[in-house]
């Protein structure tokens, strides 16, 4: 949502997005870098985002705490696409991939750490966005999981459910996201999401 509003709406802008997009982190990888590509964010598996066609220059990649990294132009829009979940708390993020903090407009925060202590020099504005991505708490509070989980279910005692949960087992395919949200009625106090400047 946050990348298509901006190639919009905010084209006037330096923007520094992060998204998660294993599939086009493989696509892209062996691209040279000044390769100009059309692509298509898509955003994290299985999370519905909508997709967002793009002309692209790539730009710079990296490897990261995190995995694999690799950042996209679109003109004043720099988006990096990580192979993981991306965790930008911390102005080497931008870094790493050739981008320096305090030339952006506006840097989007997607994340439920607190960053605000690494861009004190750089970022005196804070506007909180929610959007349904990873970090919506209302998306993780009514996914499907193995076993009951607060507050969708009444949990009396964990000690029942903790023997699912660490029986080995390969990679769990019900994990936050990986169906539909479901509406749900508990009230939910959303996490901010914000876009610095």
């Amino acid at each position: 949502h946050i990348v298509k509003a901006f190639v919009e709406d905010g084209r006037d802008l330096t923007a520094f997005v992060a998204v998660h997009d294993p599939a086009l982190v493989d696509e892209l990888w062996e691209a040279p870098l000044g390769a100009e590509r059309s692509v298509t964010l898509r955003g994290t598996p299985d999370y519905h985002m909508p997709e967002v066609p793009l002309r692209v220059t790539v730009a710079a990649r990296a490897n990261q705490d995190f995995g694999r990294a690799i950042r996209l132009d679109a003109g004043k829009l720099h988006v990096v696409v990580t192979e993981t979940g991306p965790l930008p708390i911390h102005p080497s993020f931008w870094a790493d991939v050739g981008l320096r903090a305090r030339d952006a407009d506006v840097i989007v925060q997607k994340n439920f750490f607190h960053y605000r202590m690494f861009y004190l020099t750089t970022s005196f504005r804070h506007i909180p966005v929610i959007s349904d991505g990873a970090t919506n708490l209302r998306r993780v509070a009514t996914a499907d999981y193995e076993v009951p989980t607060h507050p969708a279910a009444k949990v009396h005692d964990w000690r029942d459910y903790d023997p699912v949960l660490r029986a080995p087992r390969g990679p769990r395919s019900n994990r936050p996201g990986s169906t539909p949200v479901k509406e749900s009625s508990s009230k939910i106090t959303e996490p901010e999401q914000t876009v610095a400047r």
